[in-house]
């Protein structure tokens, strides 16, 4: 507040007392004032049309938002919270949208969008696909082939849906989801993949019943060295990556064929 003229010698005095009148007075209480006789003003008429103004001036500021002066340290403050709140936000939403639930056996290959993953590439490329071996703090191993073991962001990494002919198992909480648990694959047991619908996937045991599976209740199975499967009526052991046998020259332990 400034002083100007005669109010200037006042000391400041006549800026208290302005202060004392009406800086805590409501709109309504500075209307019953400036209304009495002993206020006077150039037109009386003003006194009719300008304190009536007062309330609507009063319901107008209540409605609005209020604004803190960008140069205050609480709008600072309010900034500088309202940064980290969206950080968090950002932060918070990017840790959902990018890191999809991984189980161990998933198909996955790194998203197109990733350029470098973090912990390099390795022999794996964008094309290739291998099985998720295990998970641990946002990162993952995973084996792919011509590189088993590949270590990654699980934020790189995207979902490859189950296909015709993969080999899976039933996952270790299978009993919680949709009606897994009413089909006629047991734990532990390879089943193979033999219909994909949008949700839902087939599955047929060695003994040949199907049933279609809820895809959070199956993962891919991992075969380990002293585990055998059945090629064209063969039986052959995947080792480490050796092909073992001309019959089962298609068959690797991280070979496409076995993904």
């Amino acid at each position: 507040m400034i002083s100007v003229g005669a109010a200037s010698y006042s000391n400041g005095k006549d800026e208290e007392s302005l202060v004392e009148t009406w800086s805590q007075r409501t709109a309504e209480e500075a209307k019953e004032i400036l209304d009495q006789d002993d206020v006077k003003v150039t037109s009386d008429k003003d006194k009719k049309i300008q304190l009536p103004k007062l309330m609507e001036l009063e319901e107008k500021l209540k409605a609005m938002e209020p604004t803190i002066p960008s140069w205050t340290d609480e709008a600072r403050g309010s900034d500088s919270e309202s940064e980290s709140e969206q950080s968090a936000d950002e932060e918070s939403e990017e840790s959902t949208t990018t890191a999809p639930s991984f189980k161990v056996g998933d198909r996955v290959r790194v998203k197109e969008s990733v350029t470098s993953p973090q912990y390099g590439w390795g022999e794996v490329t964008h094309q290739s696909i291998g099985r998720i071996a295990t998970l641990r703090d946002g990162d993952c191993n995973v084996d792919f082939p011509g590189q088993k073991g590949w270590t990654g962001r699980q934020s790189e990494l995207e979902k490859v849906r189950p296909k015709t002919g993969d080999k899976v198992v039933l996952t270790e909480n299978f009993t919680e989801i949709s009606d897994a648990d009413e089909g006629p694959l047991t734990p532990g047991e390879v089943g193979t993949v033999t219909n994909v619908s949008e949700k839902r996937i087939e599955v047929e045991t060695e003994s040949g019943s199907t049933w279609w599976y809820d895809e959070d209740a199956i993962r891919g199975a991992l075969l380990t060295d002293d585990e055998t499967v059945t090629l064209n009526e063969r039986t052959c052991t995947p080792f480490s990556n050796l092909i073992i046998t001309p019959e089962c020259v298609s068959l690797l332990l991280i070979g496409e064929e076995s993904i």
